[in-house]
């Protein structure tokens, strides 16, 4: 609950950083081609206060981008806790630091404890009781975390790059279809690169997560197929590579930007049916 809470409230001053240097820049871009085209306040000089407006942005940005990053380590230390605790996974101080303080995770789930939102924090990673190695489990539950997430940020990435295609065709639509000069058109560019810089920042990060997952997730794949072939579990060899994979799920968490709440809950259902699935064909086939 404290994870998901402080993990809502990046995406909350994530909404607040796009709302500031991004739908307000292309607010003014539409309210100065409407008073353009209508002719009013002629001699109105709006560029000094659009520049003041800009150096305000761009100082809200850098300390919100803080606030940001500090938020999400927070969250992904509160989560390397709960994994390590579930997955009996030993804490590496070098890595995450200290854990958080057992009062600041309670003020941060409160706010599920009082709405009584208990429901979607039910069997976080195991949807019932299975009969196998613990490590072997860990490792499985690593897979299934992996994958959730890759499912949802290869639906954001589709999403960044239709956004950012869409808003460029019209722009260039409306600059056609108003006989827009080259200037006003310039104009209209310069003004909407807060939007696309943020969207392309997103897209490219998003990507590298993916890319981050997929290594992740092939390197766990590799140790289970490994184990398939040969019939043993190591588990001193285990415990050691699930502590490393842990150290890049903390990295991964740390850095990356969560994805929407709503896009979580969509996709619950399907990737719970996947995962299950997944679950069971494995541990059919893999020592007990």
């Amino acid at each position: 609950m404290a994870m998901r809470r402080t993990y809502s409230q990046v995406k909350f001053v994530n909404w607040v950083v796009f709302f500031l240097s991004v739908v307000i820049s292309v607010a003014i871009v539409i309210f100065t081609t409407v008073i353009k085209k209508m002719g009013l306040f002629p001699h109105l000089t709006i560029a000094p206060y659009l520049g003041y407006y800009g150096i305000i942005v761009l100082v809200i940005t850098i300390i919100f981008s803080t606030m940001i990053s500090s938020m999400k380590k927070c969250a992904a230390t509160i989560q390397e806790m709960f994994d390590c605790d579930v997955l009996h996974i030993p804490w590496s101080e070098l890595k995450v630091g200290k854990p958080v303080g057992r009062e600041n995770v309670f003020k941060a789930s409160r706010y599920y404890k009082k709405r009584n939102k208990n429901d979607e924090f039910i069997n976080w990673y195991l949807n019932k009781d299975y009969h196998a190695n613990e490590n072997i489990l860990a490792l499985l539950c690593h897979a299934k975390n992996f994958g959730w997430d890759k499912a949802q940020r290869d639906v954001m990435s589709k999403i960044y790059f239709i956004t950012m295609l869409l808003s460029f065709l019209v722009l260039l639509a409306y600059g056609l279809w108003s006989k827009s000069s080259l200037e006003d058109f310039l104009f209209y560019i310069v003004f909407m690169l807060p939007f696309f810089r943020h969207v392309i920042m997103l897209y490219v990060e998003n990507n590298k997560s993916i890319n981050r997952i997929m290594r992740v997730k092939d390197f766990i794949e590799k140790k289970i197929q490994n184990i398939k072939i040969s019939g043993i579990i190591n588990d001193d060899i285990l415990s050691h590579d699930l502590r490393s994979i842990q150290d890049e799920v903390y990295a991964h968490r740390s850095t990356s930007n969560p994805v929407p709440n709503c896009l979580h809950r969509f996709m619950r259902k399907n990737n719970e049916a996947i995962y299950d699935d997944y679950f069971e064909e494995n541990l059919k086939i893999l020592p007990r």
